[in-house]
């Protein structure tokens, strides 16, 4: 092979009588791109074949102490199955299927992935977020945004749990919807992440539109402390991120006993590998002793059953706001008939009496025309005018009569419709 030439652009090593391209990859020295690859998959086995060697030695030790039949069932599946390579679990509280690349990060020594929170998150959900005041917001990427208006929109929640990503470390914020309050905690007591809770307060104030943003503002400002472990290791954030939240959801536990990380991780690994039901675990048994939630359904989706539960909600209130309405409805019609009638009994019995005042006012009228009429006739007569040549003086005027008060009897009666009518 010819002389080697490095150029300045890709560090590549070029042999100067081929078009082969080397690359120097230490330790190994200067390798082709073919050999290179085949390095980077080697490395990777390697790496593998040590991350399933460390997580044997883990179920054989520590998951066998706890739990023998627990650690026999987890060496079967993970590594006795036939169908290792397309394995998957599904817990019997979500049709939602588990790989078991989550299951290796919950049980292996090492930090917990996003998605291995956002299954231990769910499972929180299916027994303290029931009560439709509690939501639990898993680690979301951009095209997640939607996701919250959907799921806030279908509830009336009071507080809400994120885990937030901080370079390599999980941190816990809690968000008071009402009080407009935020506390933050992790397990090494880093800075308060400021831009990532701003961030999802942006997402709230997407997500529901009912929201005080400028409230939130202020609440920015003067971020609380959130109590969470500190951890001995450098593993376990996530984990102990998780215990705090339950902490604050179940109080109905002591928690002092269980203080292991490495016990919770064994508790969701029973619950995530189907090994045991939700119904089963001691702490939401005894959050369900304690509180009043809707009753739990087995082998039902989260997403199906929020739905179902939401549209029988719906037509429950449909009903009771239909009930109520109908009331208030019969309760208005009846008191308009009851108006309506008194209106038109006072209607008719107010046009009875203007006509009869008005026919009595013109009978007396007429009666009185009649008679002034007859006594100016009878005071205006003479002598006869054939006697005019003798000195005669007239007969004295007819004194007027007095007026004789005429004497008039009116039949009433009132026709259909409330017309009156005289005889």
């Amino acid at each position: 092979m010819g002389s080697t030439l490095e150029t300045k652009f890709d560090g590549a090593e070029r042999c100067a009588s081929s078009h082969l391209i080397y690359y120097r990859l230490e330790p190994f020295g200067i390798v082709s791109l073919f050999t290179a690859r085949l390095l980077a998959q080697v490395i990777f086995t390697k790496r593998l074949a040590g991350r399933l060697i460390d997580l044997e030695a883990w179920i054989t030790t520590v998951v066998k102490e706890d739990n023998p039949a627990f650690s026999t069932y987890l060496i079967e599946q993970l590594f006795k199955d036939k169908d290792y390579e397309s394995k998957q679990f599904e817990p019997a509280y979500t049709k939602i299927s588990v790989r078991k690349e989550i299951i290796y990060s919950i049980c292996s020594i090492s930090q917990l992935t996003d998605d291995a929170i956002s299954f231990i998150l769910l499972t929180l959900a299916r027994c303290y977020g029931q009560d439709d005041k509690t939501l639990f917001m898993p680690p979301l990427n951009g095209q997640d945004w939607n996701y919250g208006k959907a799921l806030i929109a279908k509830r009336t929640p009071t507080r809400m749990f994120s885990i937030i990503h901080m370079d390599g470390h999980w941190g816990v914020v809690f968000f008071d919807l009402h009080a407009h309050t935020i506390a933050f905690g992790d397990s090494l007591n880093r800075g308060v992440p400021l831009e990532s809770i701003k961030a999802i307060v942006d997402w709230i104030s997407m997500a529901d539109d009912r929201t005080d943003r400028q409230a939130w503002d202020i609440a920015l400002l003067n971020i609380q402390s959130f109590p969470v472990q500190q951890q001995s290791d450098s593993f376990s954030c996530g984990i102990l991120a998780i215990r705090a939240i339950e902490r604050r959801c179940n109080p109905y536990v002591d928690w002092k006993p269980h203080t292991s990380p490495q016990a919770q991780r064994i508790r969701f690994l029973r619950l995530l590998s189907n090994f045991s039901k939700i119904e089963d675990d001691m702490f939401f048994s005894a959050y369900w002793k304690h509180h009043t939630l809707i009753p739990y359904e087995t082998h039902v989706d989260e997403v199906v059953e929020l739905m179902q539960w939401e549209l029988g909600r719906q037509a429950e209130a449909k009903q009771q706001w239909e009930a109520e309405w109908k009331r208030l409805q019969n309760e208005k019609a009846e008191e308009y008939c009851r108006r309506k009638t008194k209106q038109e009994q006072d209607e008719v019995l107010r046009r009875f009496h203007e006509r009869k005042r008005a026919e009595e006012t013109q009978m007396a009228e007429s009666a009185l025309k009649s008679d002034v009429a007859g006594q100016h006739k009878d005071a205006g007569k003479f002598e006869d005018p054939s006697n005019a040549d003798k000195t005669l003086t007239p007969k004295k005027p007819i004194r007027p009569r007095p007026l004789r008060k005429a004497k008039v009897i009116l039949c009433y009666g009132l026709q259909d419709g409330g017309d009156v009518v005289r005889w």
